[in-house]
């Protein structure tokens, strides 16, 4: 059994949860500061989650509005707040 490894989609995968990670920091920070229940483990942890999900959806799904279905379900997934 051989896999088929795309190493360029691998590499660009891994530069997006990078991206979520980077972006997800400050925010974790600002709450990590004023000592709020959610910061630095759980902010960049969700925003990575969030990410692979969506990657994960995107190259699996052929159809553009399958696409749309995974980024529909992953933004209505947001907690209220």
């Amino acid at each position: 059994m051989e896999l088929d490894i795309s190493w360029a989609l691998v590499l660009t995968n891994l530069y997006h949860l990078g991206v979520a990670y980077i972006f997800a920091l400050p925010l974790a920070w600002d709450r990590e500061r004023s000592a709020r229940g959610a910061g630095l483990r759980t902010f960049p942890l969700v925003a990575v989650a969030a990410c692979g999900y969506t990657l994960v959806g995107i190259s699996v799904f052929d159809s553009t509005d399958a696409e749309a279905r995974v980024l529909r379900h992953s933004t209505a997934l947001k907690s209220p707040g």
